[in-house]
């Protein structure tokens, strides 16, 4: 027969449930910054916007972005716009809307690609290796005239 002191019994079992009862360590994720550039005359940038203000407050998805947004008549987002464009390996840009989700960008806009642009958000989300390729040519975004954010 076995026998344990009675306090090593005890700090035994205490440490056993301290194991199983100790709350998991929570990491917070990065928001994913959705990079809009639009013009505040175009009716599919309004479009766009409606659509991501829209995610912006559903249950799923308002923790995982942040939509950043360029109006693209001010020549400073303009100029961003063409760098980040280049940045995203696409060129010269000839139109808005322009979206860049993670390392994918998105010419236009249009309700069919939603699930695309969700399931991009998410893709990039759970990535925990991801860079954002625009982290250096965007910098820190403010609330200016010139950059604003919508969430």
């Amino acid at each position: 027969m076995i026998y344990v002191k009675k306090k090593s019994l005890i700090v035994l079992l205490m440490t056993l449930a301290f194991l199983f009862v100790a709350p998991k360590a929570v990491f917070a994720q990065e928001k994913v910054k959705v990079y809009l550039f639009r013009s505040d005359t175009c009716p599919i940038c309004q479009q766009a916007v409606a659509f991501f203000n829209e995610l912006a407050s559903d249950e799923e998805y308002k923790d995982m972005l942040e939509l950043v947004d360029f109006e693209v008549s001010s020549s400073k987002n303009a100029k961003l716009m063409d760098e980040a464009s280049e940045a995203m390996g696409d060129g010269e840009v000839n139109g808005v809307p322009y979206i860049i989700i993670g390392d994918r960008s998105f010419g236009g806009y249009t309700s069919s690609w939603d699930e695309d642009i969700k399931a991009e958000i998410k893709e990039t989300y759970e990535d925990e290796s991801f860079v954002d390729p625009l982290k250096d040519i965007v910098g820190e975004t403010d609330d200016s005239n010139d950059t604003f954010i919508i969430v």
